[in-house]
């Protein structure tokens, strides 16, 4: 039982690699399978960029983002403040001269009614 590759009749690799024939049918399979890999790829492109976006953006966005906002906020904050203060200040000088007439009306009315109480009084005696 001493039989030599030959005597089995398995192919050699020189007789493999000699064929001709073989890389002409490689050839098509490769050609199927890297067009089958380009679409493949080329469709999960959108996704993936779209994730490493939403990774990456707002590291990328965010600190100019927020260095903008705040030297935006610096210039326009104390102006914000000034007109703020002014409506507020307008708005309570008239509530408070509002409160003030209404007080003085009301106090003048009391003091002409005791008055002329006062006055009645010493028309009847």
């Amino acid at each position: 039982m001493n039989a030599t590759t030959a005597d089995l009749d398995f192919p050699v690799l020189t007789d493999i690699i000699e064929e001709d024939t073989a890389p002409l049918q490689a050839q098509p399979f490769q050609e199927a399978l890297t067009q089958r890999l380009r679409t493949q790829l080329s469709q999960r492109i959108p996704g993936l960029l779209e994730a490493k976006l939403q990774h990456h953006l707002p590291d990328a966005i965010g600190v100019p983002l927020q260095t903008a906002i705040l030297d935006a906020l610096a210039q326009t904050l104390p102006q914000a403040i000034q007109q703020a203060t002014a409506s507020l200040t307008d708005m309570l000088t008239l509530e408070i001269r509002q409160e003030l007439e209404e007080q003085l009306a009301f106090e003048v009315k009391r003091a002409v009614e005791q008055e002329i109480m006062q006055l009645s009084g010493q028309l009847r005696t």
